[in-house]
């Protein structure tokens, strides 16, 4: 994107990253998640539980991000009715969503598994070299 400062994170890498640094490390990584035009947090929840700390870096990151109406995506495989789950606390899942879904664009993606695809092709098609 041109003339845009974009960040790419693994959402469960670097929740878990923020959970296991120093309290000073820490608000060091929730400042440097502010500034760029785009977040992209990938793969939200991949782990399925992510550390408390993480869950609160999490709603911090959205808040901080909503204030300042700066762009973020987040990418998950996981329903958003069971992120409270994830979360381990249903009112801090309902806080965030609240703050993504207020100007959000949602997109549900289906697609079948790579794994899949290969064994749908019929024994007749010839592999594409």
């Amino acid at each position: 994107m041109r003339g845009y400062a974009v960040r790419y994170l693994e959402a469960d890498a670097e929740l878990t990253r923020f959970g296991l640094a120093s309290q000073s490390e820490q608000a060091q990584l929730l400042a440097s998640y502010t500034p760029p035009d785009l977040l992209v947090f990938d793969d939200l929840f991949l782990a399925r539980r992510i550390p408390e700390a993480g869950a609160e870096l999490l709603q911090s990151l959205v808040h901080q991000r909503y204030k300042l109406r700066r762009s973020l995506i987040i990418t998950s495989n996981r329903f958003i009715q069971d992120w409270g789950k994830y979360l381990g606390d249903n009112t801090m899942s309902t806080t965030i969503l609240d703050r993504l879904m207020n100007h959000a664009t949602t997109l549900r993606v289906r697609r079948q598994k790579l794994s899949a695809q290969g064994n749908r092709r019929s024994h007749h098609q010839k592999p594409i070299h």
